[in-house]
């Protein structure tokens, strides 16, 4: 998996068969396996701090969210504080 990497281009897919993880988005950061924060600037990206790329062949990770918790492999909070990263 992509997990191990340090670079986190981050792709958000439509399918989730072609997903590494399902995820979920919560509202509260103590639910969260995975606290991360995204970023608008391409040279930030580094573990936990995510990039939204516009191609799948340019992601380290392809996630796809759930609406439901009880679905997902992983729950991610998005942070503002890269303090908080836990990944």
């Amino acid at each position: 998996m992509c997990t191990n990497s340090f670079s986190q281009k981050v792709f958000y897919t439509s399918n989730p068969k072609e997903a590494d993880y399902k995820i979920f988005v919560s509202q509260k950061e103590y639910d969260a396996n995975w606290i991360v924060l995204k970023t608008n600037w391409i040279k930030s990206v580094k573990k936990g701090i995510w990039f939204e790329v516009k191609y799948k062949n340019e992601a380290d990770l392809v996630v796809y969210i759930v609406k439901e918790k009880y679905l997902a492999d992983k729950i991610v909070f998005f942070t503002e504080f890269e303090s908080k990263i836990k990944f």
